[in-house]
């Protein structure tokens, strides 16, 4: 047996709130087994329960299923019984699951800053090797320079003379 709750409606010209579907031979309709049926809770049709439905309380689980806040959730553990033990169950269940996020909430930070910092000492050396490059030009530069005003002062000691 195989359930499905779905917060649509798979057979919209067939709406119910609870459906038990079996495998069957297409053209005689027999069924090819009763050890297999897949089970539907529309939580969308709540309202169509039938008398059969909610005397197996399946109207209150899937007013379980469908609840968005502790407060509906715990509204329906005080009047039911059975409910209350899977609301415990639920809650602790999430709080693990909060917990849990939590925990990997951190690790991906963590992760985060250790990317960070790798990322920030590979643009350190390169940022030094940079500097070093402009430096090694700079003096290269500087050395040009040397030389250019060293070329023109001969030049113009040159034409000096040659004037004389």
């Amino acid at each position: 047996m195989s359930a499905l709750i779905l917060n649509f409606t798979p057979l919209t010209e067939h709406p119910r709130f609870y459906s038990v579907y079996q495998l069957s031979e297409i053209h005689d309709h027999h069924i090819y087994t009763d050890k297999f049926n897949i089970s539907t809770l529309d939580l969308t049709h709540i309202d169509l329960a039938t008398d059969e439905d909610k005397a197996y309380n399946i109207d209150i689980w899937a007013a379980l299923f469908k609840s968005q806040t502790w407060e509906n959730i715990k509204m329906l553990a005080a009047k039911y019984n059975a409910v209350n033990e899977a609301a415990t169950t639920l809650y602790q269940l999430s709080e693990d699951e909060r917990i849990r996020l939590q925990c990997q909430a951190r690790e991906d930070y963590a992760r985060d800053q250790r990317t960070t910092q790798h990322a920030i000492a590979d643009l350190s050396k390169a940022l030094a090797g940079s500097q070093k490059e402009l430096a090694d030009s700079q003096k290269e530069l500087a050395d040009s320079q040397q030389r250019i005003a060293e070329l023109e002062a001969q030049l113009a000691k040159l034409r000096g003379s040659s004037i004389t």
